[in-house]
């Protein structure tokens, strides 16, 4: 094993086991909830909660990282992670689990980020993309696998959330008895959001409506499928063949933008997920086949979008300020996520499950009309302007600086509070 192999292999084992627990959890959250009888906007409120409490600790985790450190952070978010698991079959109370649903965001947020902040210091400019593709793969793989968990017990007894936290409490294992170094603590400073939206209104939006849609169907996708008369089976199909197929259609998906003009293929897409949204709602409680096959290719194209809106809108920054844009993107992605599920719950509640999909084909729909109107505004980038296209997860800012791309170094490059303002002229924005 080499040693670059030797000094991350703990941090990506270590969240991919984490992750089984934390993505296991969500969807028994989800399941518990509805067996229990907690309303639909309850269920959207807490769920909500879970992506504020996230939002909340990417703010604050550099801070805690700081003053005691990375391997302390991550074995004290891991406990209050595997306590919140255990908590909410002990007080099974609306309120509670809104609580514990935002801690338990916050304490994935500084364990995320103190992962991310570990893989971006042992990597250097020619590792970047292949450490950031491993760590994008152990992320959506284990996020897909913990739905095929939810098989091994009843969501409406102990065991389940049981065995998500011995989960959480396993993965801190490989990291705490490393001896690898743990990294120095950086974080970039990020652009205003009207910085940010003269560089890339399109990007911005993009950026913004995933997190409303995306984050959905990660928190009402359980509750959706339930109420259409899944079985446990049924659910962890529902939920984790398209969160597989989001993994494998990244390249495919790079691949297409970067040899057209990228807001062409991220307008056919937001379109074709806003069809298949449609196409989903007829076909509820008629054929299962026909949904999970629709909900693929729904997987498949919805969590796309994110590393397609944030390639789109690094073409028009400069590789200085990528990690700073980068990181005001997270922060965007976490707005639409923090409403996003309750926004879905509504519609739900009103009109039934496939209020889901309404509203996912609706913001997409919305999404696409907009693209529609950005490239009647400005003309396409060149193709030999376009930066490559990187598939990035929406985790925290610490992830960004592993982007390939970024003219950024802990070492050799000054500090992200000292870059240029972006360079891209506000007649080239896209």
């Amino acid at each position: 094993m080499s040693p670059r192999i030797a000094n991350i292999a703990p941090i990506i084992i270590g969240m991919a086991v984490v992750q089984l627990g934390t993505g296991l959890l969500t969807t028994i959250t989800g399941l518990r909830m509805v067996s229990e009888g907690f309303s639909t906007e309850v269920a959207g409120i807490v769920m909500s909660c879970y992506f504020a409490g996230q939002f909340l600790g990417a703010r604050i985790g550099p801070r805690m990282i700081e003053r005691v450190g990375h391997i302390r952070i991550f074995a004290a978010g891991a406990s209050v992670l595997a306590a919140t698991a255990l908590g909410q079959v002990l007080f099974v109370f609306a309120p509670v689990w809104a609580l514990l649903r935002g801690l338990t965001g916050a304490s994935m947020a500084g364990l995320i980020m103190v992962s991310e902040s570990w893989l971006n210091d042992k990597a250097d400019r020619a590792s970047r993309g292949r450490l950031l593709a491993i760590y994008m793969i152990s992320i959506y793989f284990s996020l897909s696998l913990a739905q095929f968990l939810i098989n091994l017990g009843d969501p409406a007894s102990f065991e389940l959330f049981a065995l998500a936290a011995v989960l959480i409490c396993l993965g801190v294992l490989p990291v705490t008895l490393t001896s690898a170094a743990a990294p120095p603590v950086d974080e970039p400073s990020r652009f205003g959001f009207r910085q940010i939206w003269n560089v890339s209104p399109l990007g911005v939006t993009g950026v913004l409506c995933t997190g409303l849609v995306n984050a959905s169907f990660y928190g009402m996708g359980p509750i959706f499928a339930q109420q259409i008369g899944l079985d446990t089976a049924g659910v962890s199909l529902f939920m984790g063949v398209p969160i597989l197929a989001g993994l494998l259609m990244q390249w495919p998906m790079g691949w297409l933008s970067d040899r057209f003009d990228r807001r062409t293929v991220l307008t056919g897409v937001v379109f074709a997920v806003a069809l298949v949204s449609a196409a989903i709602v007829p076909v509820v409680g008629v054929s299962f086949p026909a949904v999970l096959a629709l909900a693929t290719v729904y997987g498949g194209l919805s969590l796309t979008i994110y590393s397609l809106s944030i390639s789109h809108a690094n073409d028009f920054i400069s590789p200085k300020d990528l990690v700073r844009a980068s990181s005001a993107f997270v922060m965007i992605y976490g707005i639409g996520a923090s409403f996003g599920p309750f926004v879905a719950s509504t519609l739900m509640s009103a009109i039934g499950p496939e209020g889901l999909f309404i509203y996912s084909a609706g913001i997409n729909f919305g999404i696409g009309l907009f693209a529609l109107y950005r490239m009647r505004m400005r003309a396409a980038r060149p193709k030999d302007e376009q930066a490559p296209f990187v598939a990035v997860p929406h985790t925290t800012q610490a992830v960004k600086s592993l982007h390939p791309h970024a003219d950024w170094d802990r070492e050799t490059d000054p500090p992200a509070e000292s870059s240029p303002a972006p360079t891209t002229p506000a007649d080239g924005k896209g």
